[in-house]
Parts: C-alpha cells; structure tokens; sequence
C-alpha cells in the first residue's frame, strides 16, 4: 500500500509540475504581449513593417520562454521519477553523444534564428524565398520559420538551413505576364491599349507603377509574344495579376485584337 501510495504520489507531483509550466507560459506570453504591446505602440496597421517586426518578436520571446520554461519542467519530473539526468546533459555515453549532436544542430538552428531577427532578414507576413520554398512567413520561431506557400501548405524550414533569403515584401513586387498576339497585330494599337489600361490602375496603393509593355520578346508560330510588367504588393500579386490580365484583354478585345 505505501508503494502504491507513493506512485500516487509521484504521479500527482508529476502532474502538478506540468500543470503548473503549462500555466507559467500563459502568464508569460500575455505579460511580453502587454509589454511590446505597450512599448511600440498599436497606432500602426497590422500589414505595416513596424507590426510585423512587433509581431515576430513577441512570438520569438514567447517561444524561448516556452522552450525554457518546459526544459526546467523536464529536469524536475526526472527528478521525482529517479531518473539521474546529470550525466545525460554533461554528455556520458552513447545517449549523452546523440544528445551533443543534436545540440550543436540546435544551436546552430537557434543562432540562426537570433541572426534573422537582428538582421530583420524577414519578419511574420512578409512573402519570401527560401531555398526551394516560396510563401508567406506565419510563425518565426528561436529553431524553425514556417511558410505558408501559395498552395495553402505550411512548410517548416530550420533556421539553421536558410542560406540565401529572398524577401519580396520590402519594396515593390515586380509582376510580369506574357501574353501573344497574331504576327499581324498593329503594335501600336496594342500599346495604346496597355495604356489606356494602364491608367485604370493609376493612384492605387497596391500598384507602385504603371504596367509597362515590353516587346515583343519573341517572334514565332504566327505570334508575337509580348511581355507585360507591373510594380504591386507582394501580398495582393496573385489577385492583381488576374484582374491586369482581365483588363487588357478587355480593352484588346474593343479593338478587334485576340490573345493567342
């Protein structure tokens, strides 16, 4: 009975202990939420610069906290399970070697991530390029940053992993569309009508520049093929892309013109 009465014991404690860094971490993620909060400000928008760095650094305090909070955790239910977890840390054996490896990993991965945010390389919103992943960054963390591709899919890539970064979200978006017209199109009625729509797109926010025809870039099959670009925000890209194309080939359509 003393037996089973000390396994209870242990198993509440145990319990206790994880209950208890569970409720810590809320309590620290809302006291660095009120705090940033507080110190930056919530004047600018949600979509601005300033509120996704405010955004990636609250959520990277958060996630360090965590991850110490619930190390501390793991070291104390060892402890009451009788589990002798110095020499794992001080790296003895075969376990402590696998451990030490892993560890150099992660904190290559977590000096990486430190780098990111000092460098602001790319924060949470911003639409990027790294490695052979592209999308939208919804969590930057001490270890991972995920994506959100443009499939919906969220892809986690390691800090330590990010070489080369591509950040689209810093300036303008340069959006291009090729399109062809027959070989015997009046090109200059065509660029006449790139202006003109052109100009439905003037004074917008998310459109920097006016769309500019270049070309034709290639001549072949009967066609002419003809290269559109446009200066727009990364984040309204796919939607912008469709309704330019819309337009132009509405007002190529009233001049008698078809895409091929």
């Amino acid at each position: 009975m003393s037996s089973f009465t000390a396994i209870l014991t242990k198993s509440i404690i145990v319990l206790l202990i994880a209950v208890a860094a569970e409720v810590i971490v809320m309590l620290v993620a809302k006291v660095i939420s009120r705090n940033i909060t507080h110190s930056v400000g919530q004047q600018e928008r949600p979509t601005s610069i300033k509120a996704r760095r405010r955004s990636t650094l609250q959520g990277l305090l958060v996630n360090s906290a965590r991850y110490f909070i619930y190390f501390i955790a793991l070291l104390m239910i060892l402890g009451q399970l009788g589990i002798n977890w110095q020499p794992i840390l001080a790296g003895a054996g075969v376990i402590g070697l696998a451990i030490g490896f892993g560890a150099q990993r992660l904190v290559r991965d977590i000096i990486s991530g430190l780098f990111i945010l000092v460098e602001d390389q790319f924060a949470i919103g911003d639409y990027v390029t790294l490695g052979a992943v592209s999308g939208e960054v919804v969590e930057l963390g001490l270890r991972v940053t995920k994506i959100r591709d443009d499939n919906g899919r969220i892809c986690t890539v390691a800090n330590g992993d990010v070489i080369a970064t591509c950040n689209y979200s810093r300036g303008p978006y340069r959006l291009t569309i090729n399109f062809a017209v027959p070989a015997d199109s009046d090109l200059v009625r065509v660029r006449e009508a790139v202006n003109a729509m052109a100009e439905d797109f003037s004074g917008r926010e998310d459109v920097s520049g006016k769309p500019c025809l270049i070309g034709p870039t290639d001549i072949s099959a009967g066609k002419l093929q003809l290269l559109l670009t446009a200066d727009v925000t990364s984040a309204n890209r796919l939607s912008l892309a469709a309704e330019i194309q819309t337009v132009l080939l509405h007002r190529l359509r009233n001049i008698g013109i078809s895409i091929c």
